[in-house]
């Protein structure tokens, strides 16, 4: 189900996709409409799952969601289990992977995160593959297998990454 915020996403908007410029704005805009929405969708409280972007190569629509969900993660987690993915094709290049994890970790500003990773048969991956040439206006050219992989492991697979709240890690582990 799709559900319209009132938002127009970078490019649409005229904005530089690549560009940093007011996205802090942006991002509290957005995670106070997140905060007040998102929870009305999640019944019981605490049962839903959230997958965010981790905004591994810096583009700009992905930036402001990653910083909109960490502004609102105090309204959002209770509700949610919020998961943050490793955003391909950004991580499937080794610099942009090890230099945006870090940017991650400085901005989520929690002590601890913890990673998981589903490995993905040949046929799910062949699946993946398929769904992301469905947006072919985003791709110059077919996706390809190691385009989709996280640059830490060439096996196919996805990795998500969650934060470890101090307070709650003895009930997390």
């Amino acid at each position: 189900m799709r559900h319209d915020l009132g938002l127009t996403d970078a490019l649409l908007a005229g904005k530089p996709v690549w560009s940093a410029e007011a996205i802090e704005p942006e991002a509290r805009r957005l995670g106070a409409r997140l905060g007040h929405f998102l929870p009305s969708l999640v019944e019981p409280a605490g049962t839903g799952v959230l997958f965010v972007p981790m905004a591994i190569g810096g583009h700009r629509d992905h930036v402001v969601t990653v910083q909109a969900v960490l502004y609102a993660y105090p309204v959002l987690h209770p509700h949610f289990r919020i998961l943050f993915y490793e955003d391909l094709h950004y991580a499937s290049d080794r610099q942009a992977r090890a230099e945006g994890l870090e940017r991650f970790r400085r901005l989520a500003g929690f002590p601890e995160l913890r990673r998981h990773v589903v490995h993905l048969e040949a046929a799910q991956f062949r699946a993946k593959l398929d769904l992301v040439a469905l947006y072919a206006s985003q791709h110059r050219r077919p996706p390809t297998p190691g385009a989709y992989t996280p640059a830490d492991d060439e096996r196919p697979h996805e990795a998500y990454w969650e934060l470890i709240d101090p307070a709650t890690a003895k009930l997390d582990d």
